[in-house]
């Protein structure tokens, strides 16, 4: 592989000791292929206690799953005179056969942890995007 035959060819110390964070940024970069996105409907009485949960327990459980990477946590702006506020929490995931294994083995109870800590006050559908560019 090219980056193994620059390793060998190369006689500068400094550049072989940061050729594996180069490596490692650059697979961060570039190895995913999926964004996973999860929408959630919170109602207003709940919302303070929702992000909590998300900061605090849904998202890092969802990257300690090892399927998920960069997660991000964004509000939905919205005109449309819905009840309670829409956010949509994304994750980068390396393709489908990876999101299948994790729904497989983890979607089903974090679908219903969200639903037996807020019941009906919040409410959830997930998307999947391709990255274009």
């Amino acid at each position: 592989p090219p980056l193994l035959i620059l390793k060998l060819r190369c006689k500068d110390k400094q550049v072989l000791e940061i050729l594996p964070t180069f490596v490692e940024i650059f697979l961060n970069l570039y190895s995913f292929m999926l964004i996973y996105n999860i929408t959630f409907l919170v109602a207003d009485k709940v919302s303070q206690q929702w992000l909590q949960w998300v900061n605090d327990s849904h998202i890092p459980e969802m990257v300690a799953s090892g399927y998920f990477t960069e997660p991000r946590l964004a509000k939905v702006l919205s005109d449309h005179g819905q009840e309670g506020t829409s956010y949509a929490v994304q994750y980068h995931i390396a393709d489908m056969q990876e999101l299948g294994v994790w729904r497989r083995k983890f979607g089903s109870a974090m679908e219903r942890n969200c639903a037996s800590l807020f019941g009906e006050d919040v409410l959830l559908f997930t998307t999947v995007l391709e990255l274009i560019k």
